[in-house]
């Protein structure tokens, strides 16, 4: 659904193809899961990391089938910027950081971005 849009979507199958991918160059966001195998908690684990380490400060939404509170708290904790469980949810996100990418590529006096989040783009130096 996000390709049909127009999006360029890299699909990682675990977290060493995720770092990989990482290293390659920041995305303008991440969308993970939060459950990984028995690990109900390895998307907000994975993210957690990659902000200790500064490997990723760029904005992450968590996309499931399950929101609750304490899963909105953690997701809080990690910086992120929510969890979507509905694809509408998920756009409204992405919407949200295009908005931020072309407002800060115009305050730094850079033409805006056009269509839907690609990369590079590591978020507004600082």
């Amino acid at each position: 659904m996000l390709r049909s849009s127009g999006a360029e979507v890299l699909v990682v199958g675990d977290e060493s193809a995720a770092d990989r991918a990482l290293a390659a160059g920041a995305p303008d966001v991440i969308v993970s899961d939060i459950k990984r195998g028995e690990d109900r908690e390895a998307g907000f684990t994975y993210v957690r990391r990659l902000r200790a380490q500064g490997t990723y400060t760029g904005p992450v939404v968590y996309f499931t089938s399950e929101n609750t509170q304490a899963r909105r708290e953690l997701a809080r904790e990690v910086g992120a910027l929510g969890i979507a469980v509905a694809w509408s949810e998920l756009f409204r996100y992405l919407d949200e950081v295009m908005a931020a990418r072309s407002a800060w590529a115009g305050a730094a006096g850079r033409p805006a971005p056009s269509g839907p989040p690609g990369r590079p783009y590591d978020g507004p130096p600082g």
